[in-house]
């Protein structure tokens, strides 16, 4: 998913010094309260809503035009970025359970560039698309990452893996959200459909022992 940057606007700039206001206006209202249905809130600023289903969205986010936004990572900065995760990524094996390099870019990335890390998360895995031993790589590195921390940019990743004709993606799919441990994962999960049948019982077993926690 790719995120949606707003720079600031000073609103001076919205004020023509020579404007006069035609006669026989209504002014704005100002100040309207607007309500939207109860969210629940997670660590990284979005906002989460129940099952999703064929026409939910996996996350949804409400703006302010006088709120601060993060300006948008440049190209060399992503390209820097992905340069060194894919070194990593083929300088050691994969091995789950075991902290790798990749594994700690990811996490430091993501409490270095907060906002920015969607962004980035997102470019990383276009770059990788093409190469599974580095898509592997972030996939395992998002999820060993909380939930919360990765909503809504890893489980998106996770999720388009699991349609990529590599089984072994589509398994480090299922792995992702057996290791977020967290019971939201059974209706994503649900959304899958696997060729294998190996598969198809391992995500089945995962969602229930989602479901059990």
């Amino acid at each position: 998913m790719s995120d949606l940057f707003i720079s600031q606007i000073d609103t001076d700039e919205l004020c023509d010094e020579n404007y006069n206001e035609p006669e026989n206006t209504q002014p704005l209202e100002h100040g309207r309260v607007v309500k939207f249905p109860v969210l629940e809130p997670t660590k990284n600023g979005y906002v989460e809503g129940g099952a999703i289903s064929n026409d939910d969205t996996y996350g949804q986010e409400f703006f302010s035009i006088f709120s601060n936004f993060p300006s948008a990572p440049d190209q060399d900065f992503l390209s820097i970025c992905a340069s060194k995760f894919r070194r990593a990524a083929r300088s050691e094996p994969l091995e789950y359970g075991v902290y790798s390099r990749s594994d700690e870019l990811i996490e430091n990335w993501l409490y270095e560039y907060g906002d920015k890390f969607g962004t980035l998360l997102s470019h990383l895995y276009l770059d990788a698309i093409s190469e599974s031993d580095v898509t592997l790589a972030l996939l395992k590195a998002v999820s060993i990452l909380s939930w919360d921390d990765v909503y809504p940019h890893g489980q998106m990743l996770a999720l388009a893996a699991s349609a990529n004709s590599d089984a072994e993606l589509s398994d480090a799919c299922i792995r992702a959200f057996e290791s977020w441990e967290d019971k939201r994962g059974i209706n994503y999960l649900k959304q899958t459909t696997f060729r294998e049948q190996w598969l198809e019982d391992s995500k089945k077993e995962v969602m229930l022992n989602l479901d059990g926690m």
